[in-house]
């Protein structure tokens, strides 16, 4: 015996049309941009590479891991503010480098269709490298640029990718706490995927 699934089942593909259709029609309408509202935050993790410029200073690049957290709130869906941390460790056998950032940043969407954003500010930069015995510590006023990516993979959360670089040009390098040089400067540029919850 044969069953022929033919005219009798042609209103499935109707039915689940019109179930469908005012869900896909949400989808449309609830852009990237519509999840930018109140109070947001993220974290993330990646790759950086560091470079220390001094006239005491070898002056070379290093690459470690980095992490990042940022909070803020929403000014509109087109402008973000907040506060964001990056964090940068490098550990070897001469001496355990560290770096972490506090900046005050504005992120901005170019588009509401879209989750690309660009973001700019200005912060403060504390650099460490030590033995265990002696340690090299600085502080400069640091200004950030980067940009992401805002991909959304639920109501409220992304997964970003992020591009970042933080200079600390006007910082004094000192030993032991006494001053070495005078005039010192930190960059680190960072890739690495957060995650943002809005």
């Amino acid at each position: 015996m044969r069953f022929r699934l033919g005219r009798s089942y042609a209103w499935l593909p109707v039915l689940a049309g019109l179930w469908l259709h005012p869900g896909a029609l949400a989808a449309q309408d609830q852009g990237p941009g519509s999840q930018r509202q109140g109070f947001w935050w993220g974290v993330g993790a990646g790759y950086g590479i560091s470079r220390v410029d001094c006239n005491i200073c070898i002056g070379d690049n290093t690459g470690g891991f980095s992490v990042s957290a940022r909070a803020g709130l929403t000014v509109s869906p087109s402008v973000l503010l907040g506060l964001e941390s990056n964090n940068w460790l490098h550990p070897d056998d001469v001496a355990d480098r560290f770096q972490t950032s506090l900046n005050a940043l504005a992120y901005w969407y170019p588009s509401l269709a879209s989750g690309l954003n660009l973001k700019g500010g200005i912060g403060l930069t504390w650099y460490r490298a030590s033995d265990g015995e002696n340690a090299i510590t600085m502080t400069s006023i640091s200004p950030q640029i980067g940009a992401g990516y805002d991909i959304p993979v639920g109501r409220n959360m992304s997964v970003t990718p992020f591009l970042n670089m933080i200079a600390a040009p006007f910082g004094e390098m000192r030993f032991n706490g006494e001053l070495a040089a005078p005039n010192a400067n930190f960059t680190l540029l960072q890739l690495g995927i957060g995650v943002t919850w809005h």
